[in-house]
This record gives C-alpha cells, sequence and structure tokens, in this order.
C-alpha cells in the first residue's frame, strides 16, 4: 500500500472514531506523518513500540 493510501485510510479511521487505528495507520504512512502518529498516541496515552534491532 502506498503512503498516500495509508494517509487517506488514517483520515478514514480518524472519520470513523477510531483514533488508536488512525495514528498506528500515520506511523506507517512513512516520516512525512510519523510525527502525526506519534503525537496522537501520545494523546491517547501510549507510544510507539521500539523497532527490533537487524
Amino acid at each position: 500500500m502506498s503512503k498516500y493510501k495509508r494517509d487517506a485510510t488514517a483520515r478514514a479511521f480518524a472519520a470513523a472514531g477510531s483514533p488508536y487505528q488512525s495514528a498506528r495507520t500515520l506511523l506507517l504512512a512513512g516520516p512525512d506523518h510519523s510525527a502525526a502518529g506519534l503525537s496522537a498516541l501520545a494523546d491517547l496515552g501510549l507510544s510507539a513500540a521500539a523497532r527490533a534491532p537487524r
């Protein structure tokens, strides 16, 4: 899925009243949207999990 589709999906989740799914989708949408996703998670009292080392 492209980052543009992920952004549209995040907006759809937000409109549907699913803030967690919206925030998570923003994180997946890439660096242009990750700050908004992290902020939305923080508003929910959550944080993103750390990436596992490769």
